[in-house]
């Protein structure tokens, strides 16, 4: 009774939502977090089915995830989308299994964890890659500066401008190229602490007036490097933000100390003005940046970050054969903090709670607040369990002492739970998933307890070799297949196909291939599956072009592990060769990371496809590396335009442009730009103004049997015909 109690107890105040519908997604039970996350009363819901609280393909997602787990496949977490009652549409992070009665299934129970600030998070840090992409570091603010000056410079030739930041990190100029080089030497490593600490002060001044350098203590030396340079006079007018606050100046060396204005009013206002832009988004940047990759309430990491650390430590933790100890940490009973003495007052403890675990820790170690009351650490560096117990230790009797709110005491416990590395996982997903439910499990025994994970394999483990078997099988039995997706012109001419892997399993149908890739790489698998799709897709263009089809090319997606075996080359000539295709007809994708993982063994890997004559493309550009400066010389023919630029397209004009100076690059250098994700008319317009090239999506075909697409190549034949 006590045990089914707690666990009432621990349904009811979960933050994230808990709930059970049967198999046809009428709800049994949910808990409380709904009316929270959707508006809706927990009453209400019940009388609901699961699907009435989901977007069109939310709904379609789940119904995909109960064929599935009723059909035996394993399911991960995926995401869905809530519409709350006020319309908006909460992002939910789902897990889901069956429930079993009688050996029958009966039920599905899931979780479901309220991601928005999490999207957020992402949409911030897709952001700022993009800016960094764009302006290429600090050193593109002082070329911005440098031109704004130029603009000055030549409304008076003989004035010579620099524009001058002066903060806690020193002082830093950007000039114009006509200033001498020893002068703007000066200001960027000043000699002096004493010069660094003058020139603050004059900018702070935040008033145009002419400055004496000799009489600047500190300054002396700049004053005889302007008269070096026949320099006479130096004005320093204030760079003004919006909220009248000084982010910079301008100086003004002239051959005249007798200056009553320092440029034509027009000029300067709009030199002003452009100054103030570029420093201001360059701090916006940096701001949105640090907002991106931590928490704001905390000002710990966030998940994003934890993840990351996690994925190099593991990687370090391989390498050199070390224990590596994750960390999931959930204070006990946080939610009564909150509903009855209020959020300000849960926010504050939170924020303390921090600064106690934050004080435990070594320099270098990573702790992460993951949402909520939840906090992640990745230890690293660890001789045996026991110090990943004492650390554990550490932690709980921070948390002793009562935490000061105002005039209250509060009294607070936390449960740890901790899985090793590689005791009890391999992989980043495997290590979290066994802490937190470890975490769990301490909780269960009474709270305040540090518990290691303990289960061995677990059902996950177990689906995945269950996946891995029947994979073998699948390309044994002729299971796999490929689907062909158009890409077309701008004028609809079909101009290439792209292969997709589809696996046709007999129990549960049609199975995409990103629902089973990972499995494949993580076994071996997908070295025979990529050999065989390559093969095959290489036999079916051959057999249409020897039919008289017109020519089209066959775009192939390569994993990173089938691209980094030393025989892959080998192996296309083998595809190219067993076929008989001409190799100028066979386009090979490669993703990001896959070409910077080892920058110059793929650029090698590339140089031997391009000299069989085969293509080869960038997939996804935009969401990995995107490092504008190595497409000079990745030898590639091509990009592709990932899918998140398109479904910003319409609903955030600035992508515009953004994609445009993209082609535009592209152009510039010689490559094909493909957009991928085509699904609307007003996306094919836009696409098609500012220049790109060929176009794959729903709204110009589905990927469809090779069947279906060698009809599809017969119409247009007798078209031209």
């Amino acid at each position: 009774m006590k045990s089914k109690r707690q666990y009432r107890e621990l349904f009811e105040n979960a933050i994230d939502l808990l709930y059970t519908h049967d198999l046809e997604g009428n709800f049994k039970a949910i808990s409380k977090a709904v009316e929270r996350i959707s508006g809706v009363s927990r009453s209400e819901v019940l009388r609901m089915s699961i699907y009435d609280l989901l977007d069109q393909e939310s709904r379609d997602r789940v119904r995909e995830a109960v064929r599935e787990v009723l059909g035996g496949s394993p399911r991960g977490a995926f995401e869905v989308s809530l519409v709350a009652r006020d319309g908006v549409k909460v992002p939910l992070e789902v897990s889901c299994r069956l429930v079993f009665r009688g050996g029958r299934p009966v039920a599905v129970q899931g979780i479901a964890r309220d991601i928005t600030e999490r999207k957020r998070a992402e949409a911030l840090e897709r952001d700022r890659n993009r800016v960094l992409e764009m302006v290429a570091g600090q050193e593109a603010l002082e070329t911005v500066l440098g031109q704004v000056c130029g603009l000055l410079e030549r409304q008076m030739p003989e004035t010579r401008y620099a524009i001058l930041l002066a903060g806690a990190g020193g002082v830093t100029v950007g000039a114009a190229p006509r200033l001498p080089a020893a002068f703007g030497a000066a200001f960027r490593g000043p000699t002096a602490s004493g010069e660094a600490a003058a020139w603050s002060a004059i900018v702070e001044r935040g008033v145009a007036a002419p400055v004496d350098l000799a009489a600047e203590p500190g300054l002396a030396g700049h004053r005889a490097l302007l008269l070096k340079a026949g320099m006479e006079g130096c004005w320093v007018i204030p760079l003004l933000s919006a909220d009248a606050s000084t982010v910079g100046a301008f100086l003004c060396f002239q051959r005249e100390r007798a200056v009553s204005v320092p440029a034509p009013p027009a000029a300067l206002e709009a030199a002003q003005r452009l100054a103030v832009v570029a420093i201001e988004n360059r701090r916006l940047t940096e701001r949105l940046a640090h907002q991106a990759r931590h928490d704001t309430l905390t000002g710990l990491p966030n998940r994003r970050v934890f993840e990351e650390r996690l994925a190099d430590e593991l990687e370090n933790a391989r390498r050199h054969s070390r224990l590596l100890a994750v960390f999931f940490i959930d204070l006990d009973r946080f939610k009564q903090i909150n509903d009855t003495l209020g959020h300000a007052t849960g926010d504050a403890v939170l924020r303390q709670v921090a600064e106690r675990f934050a004080g435990t820790m070594r320099k270098g170690d990573c702790l992460a607040r993951l949402g909520g009351d939840e906090f992640g650490l990745v230890l690293s560096g660890l001789s045996d369990t026991h110090d990943a117990l004492r650390v554990g230790g550490k932690l709980l009797d921070s948390l002793s002492a009562p935490f000061a709110i105002g005039a209250r005491e509060i009294f607070l416990t936390a449960s740890i739970g901790i899985s090793l590395y590689p005791r009890d996982g391999r992989e980043a997903a495997a290590l979290q998933s066994n802490a937190d439910a470890a975490m769990y499990r301490a909780k269960s025994r009474g709270r305040g307890h540090v518990e290691f994970y303990t289960a061995g394999i677990g059902l996950a483990a177990i689906e995945r070799m269950e996946m891995e078997a029947a994979l073998r099988r699948a390309l044994e039995h002729g299971e796999l297949e490929l689907y062909y997706q158009p890409q077309t012109d701008a004028r609809h001419g079909l101009e290439a196909v792209e292969a997709l892997l589809v696996w046709n399993h007999p129990r549960l149908g049609s199975i995409p291939a990103q629902q089973f890739v990972s499995v494949a790489e993580e076994s071996g698998m997908i070295a025979p599956i990529g050999d065989w799709a390559l093969g095959e897709a290489c036999l079916r263009n051959a057999a249409w072009q020897r039919a008289g089809l017109p020519r089209v090319k066959v775009a192939v997606n390569v994993s990173p592990v089938q691209f980094a075996r030393p025989d892959f080359v080998e192996n296309v000539v083998e595809a190219l060769s067993g076929s008989g295709l001409d190799p100028s007809l066979l386009e090979l994708e490669l993703t990001e990371n896959v070409v910077m993982k080892e920058p110059d063994e793929a650029v090698r890997q590339m140089q031997r496809l391009r000299a069989l004559g085969v293509g080869v493309a960038l997939d996804d550009f935009g969401t990995g590396y995107s490092s504008l400066s190595y497409l000079r010389i990745l030898p590639i023919d091509g990009l592709k335009l990932d899918r998140s630029f398109l479904k910003e397209l319409e609903r955030e004009p600035n992508t515009v442009p953004l994609v445009s100076a993209i082609v535009a690059l592209a152009h510039g250098l010689g490559l094909t730009i493909v957009a991928e994700g085509v699904e609307t008319r007003q996306q094919f317009e836009i696409l098609r103004g500012i220049g790109c090239d060929r176009f794959q999506g729903y709204l110009l075909g589905e990927a469809a049997p090779a069947a279906a697409i060698e009809r599809l190549l017969k119409a247009a034949g007798s078209m031209l015909r």
